[in-house]
């Protein structure tokens, strides 16, 4: 316990009752609300990793869900003017958004068989809808589509003046990824291996707007061990977060527990295979605990810094009492950058420490004077940790003082350049290509998605790249009398064995909660642990 986070006395609480403190809370989190169709409800993925719950883990700001498949445009302004409850409770009125992701084609196809325009007249007063709300869309392609369906969309983005993602291009380029034994119902629906073609540039999107202001994310451990190093807990960046940590579900379709093995082959699935997951975080605005192992992750946004904010006070309710609460403190002196000994060692790349403040239950005060110590920029992260498993039942973070924090300036675009830089962009071996060793022209198992040019050149030439060969060609850079940026995409695929043979996976390792990708584990197998 640190000095500085001293339990104040009753007098001293109730004078500061008197001051004017200001709340993060779940409830009051700024937040991104998707509005889609079957796509962003989540269907054929395993649980948590449908789309919608990639994005969500993606952003400092919470994602909520209101996409209900089969939904047309038309159908999801209707629910939003109607204030109809989605299927967990929230109606759209009840969010705390200040952005909206608008994305809907597939089932617009009666429109469109009428009249582009007619799909874009609808498309515009869905986007007008959310304007009333005060809430900014941002207007996303699906994957599939053709050129005018692009153009239609865009064209609507520039007249609206509204930030435009495109999927449709990205899924082209990288072998316009149906039909393959990785969609589901009538091969329209990515899953688990592929929907990367849906949230990939939408995170990207999400990650170029202003931070949020507040914010409260919550994370259970992926691994699920009850043997750790408090200091592996640790986390450098949000790529080591999301490998250590699990964001609590938000609403979303996932695979009903029978097909989750079959999550390589959905092909042959119908949307009856599909459960549905609730928004933990409704269910703790709607009083109800959730239940964690020993340690659970709380990331808070605040409106203001150290330099800004006078005090903060963290509160932490449990079901149980005296649950220990732990604050990332970056300054720690005994976590400098190690000896080389000691980073050889795998214990030497650290970021602070976790330093014990309080238990559960009863507020903890954080000063002016060691803010800087709690918090980094606008953030702060608490660790929640018993030596059994306990429920949570609230989340609070109030702070007084000036508001504001710097605002990052907007990323400046610049033009890419990319094939013209090389002799041959192709895969030809003939010319331009510098080879090491001894290489195999394969052909993969899902042939149908091989690779294709933008312009929807075959893919035709893949080749086997073992340890200890290469292919190399060289790049050639204009000099520049002005900034560039240039980016060279090298299209890989991976095909380990039991891709796509469900027969072959190991149902004991519970990839469904813990893994990212099962072929980077290489722990023991992990405790089983239920979650409600």
């Amino acid at each position: 316990m640190i000095a500085f986070l001293k339990k104040k006395q009753a007098s001293e609480v109730a004078e500061e009752a008197q001051r004017n403190w200001e709340s993060v809370t779940i409830e009051n989190s700024d937040a991104i609300v998707v509005i889609g169709d079957s796509h962003m409800d989540g269907y054929f993925s395993l649980r948590d990793k449908s789309a919608i719950s990639l994005l969500s883990s993606l952003t400092k700001y919470q994602v909520k869900n209101f996409s209900v498949a089969g939904n047309d445009c038309l159908t999801m302004m209707k629910r939003i003017i109607d204030d109809e409850p989605y299927f967990d409770g929230k109606r759209f009125s009840d969010f705390n958004a200040k952005f909206a992701v608008v994305i809907s084609r597939d089932n617009d196809e009666w429109m469109r068989a009428a009249g582009m325009r007619h799909w874009q007249f609808a498309i515009e007063r869905l986007i007008r809808t959310v304007r009333c709300f005060g809430i900014e869309p941002i207007l996303a392609t699906e994957f599939r589509g053709s050129a005018t369906e692009y153009s239609a969309l865009r064209y609507i983005a520039d007249k609206h003046n509204v930030m435009f993602v495109d999927s449709m291009t990205h899924n082209q380029q990288i072998g316009e990824l149906t039909p393959s034994p990785f969609f589901g119902a009538n091969e329209i629906h990515t899953g688990t291996r592929s929907n990367g073609i849906l949230w990939f540039n939408i995170a990207s999107a999400l990650n170029s707007l202003p931070a949020p202001d507040r914010s409260l994310k919550l994370y259970r451990p992926r691994h699920q061990t009850t043997t750790y190093q408090i200091e592996d807990l640790i986390n450098l960046d949000n790529f080591d977060l999301l490998n250590k940590w699990k964001e609590i579900s938000i609403t979303h379709s996932h695979l009903h527990r029978s097909k989750q093995r079959d999550y390589d082959c959905v092909d042959n699935m119908s949307v009856g295979d599909n459960s549905r997951k609730t928004d933990e975080y409704f269910l703790l605005e709607s009083k109800q605990s959730l239940l964690f192992p020993n340690v659970g992750l709380v990331e808070a946004t605040l409106p203001g810094t150290p330099r800004t904010l006078d005090e903060v006070k963290v509160e932490v309710s449990t079901f149980e009492q005296g649950v220990r609460i732990f604050v990332h403190d970056h300054l720690d002196a005994g976590s400098f950058i190690s000896n080389q000994e000691k980073y050889q060692s795998g214990r030497g790349v650290v970021n602070g420490a976790w330093r014990e403040i309080g238990v559960s239950n009863e507020p903890i005060y954080i000063s002016k004077k060691e803010l800087p110590r709690a918090m980094c920029n606008d953030s702060i992260s608490l660790l929640i940790e018993s030596p059994s498993p306990w429920k949570l039942m609230d989340v609070k973070i109030s702070y007084r003082g000036s508001l504001g924090k710097p605002s990052l300036p907007a990323k400046p675009v610049f033009r890419e350049f990319g094939g013209e830089m090389l002799v041959n962009p192709g895969l030809d071996l003939t010319d331009g290509w510098s080879i090491t060793g001894e290489i195999e022209r394969i052909q993969p198992i899902d042939a149908v998605n091989l690779p294709l040019a933008p312009d929807g050149t075959d893919g035709h030439s893949a080749y086997r790249l073992d340890i200890g060969t290469a292919l190399g060609q060289s790049v050639r850079l204009q000099r520049p009398v002005v900034e560039r940026r240039y980016r060279l995409t090298v299209w890989a695929r991976c095909f380990p064995p039991a891709f796509v043979d469900p027969d072959k996976i190991d149902p004991t390792i519970g990839e469904n909660r813990e893994f990212i990708d099962r072929s980077t584990y290489k722990g023991p197998p992990p405790h089983h642990f239920s979650y409600k």
